[in-house]
């Protein structure tokens, strides 16, 4: 009888400190998890450095883009100071309260043209993604009017040629929307213009911005050897001309 219940405390002392020790597992795995979700930019981080190095699926591309949105819509820091130091491939471009923020994969692991882009603009606490998967550089923003911005992008799917694309974006009742500004209109020469991709492009070769003048009224690009002026017609949308 003795020996049984000798047999059944030291049982019973086993279970307790088997007991404790999940406690204290348990307490320790909260810790960590509390406290990794405090620093979520630490994570994301990481998870851009991947990405970075060409490690990342597919499938985890946007799961990531998700998570940069929620960083910059939450982080108190303006977006040109909090996240270019997550990633060397991500870039802030700002005009007033507007900021575009840009992730091009690294051609090291991706490829000059095969590399992806992804953009989104921040305003506020508002947040709008509308590049996925593309293959546009931003090279301007321009701030035309309180609620009106102008955004100048090269096109770079083909390494041989470039084309250009121009954007305005917009604040409307509190919701940030974007639009394509070029188009097509009658003989435009050696210039093609691909409609679904909103891009122009000269010939077999390259497009340029080369400048803006009267708050964007006109926008000067260049193929090199020639010049063209875009001009805003009156249904808001840019028309060619050459430069004399």
């Amino acid at each position: 009888m003795k020996a049984e219940r000798t047999a059944n405390d030291t049982m019973k002392k086993r279970w307790i400190v088997l007991l404790f020790i999940c406690l204290i597992g348990a307490g320790g795995v909260y810790y960590f998890s509390s406290a990794a979700s405090s620093q979520p930019g630490e994570n994301l981080q990481s998870l851009l450095a991947r990405w970075d190095q060409g490690e990342v699926e597919e499938a985890e591309k946007n799961e990531i883009m998700a998570r940069l949105m929620e960083y910059t819509r939450n982080t108190s820091k303006a977006p040109k100071e909090s996240l270019p130091s997550l990633s060397n491939q991500l870039s802030v471009m700002e005009a007033g309260e507007l900021s575009i923020v840009e992730y091009i994969e690294n051609p090291a692991f991706y490829g000059s043209s095969g590399r992806e882009s992804y953009h989104f603009a921040a305003y506020n606490d508002r947040i709008l993604w509308f590049d996925n998967k593309g293959s546009m550089r931003v090279d301007h923003l321009l701030k035309r009017a309180d609620d009106l911005y102008y955004m100048l992008a090269t096109d770079y799917r083909m390494s041989m040629i470039t084309g250009i694309q121009l954007f305005e974006l917009r604040l409307n009742q509190d919701e940030l929307q974007v639009h394509p500004l070029l188009t097509k209109v009658g003989d435009e020469g050696k210039f093609t213009y691909d409609s679904q991709n909103h891009i122009l492009y000269y010939d077999n070769g390259h497009l340029y911005w080369k400048e803006i003048a009267a708050n964007g009224e006109e926008i000067a690009v260049t193929n090199g050897d020639e010049d063209f002026v875009l001009k805003v017609a009156e249904d808001g949308l840019y028309r060619l001309s050459s430069s004399e």
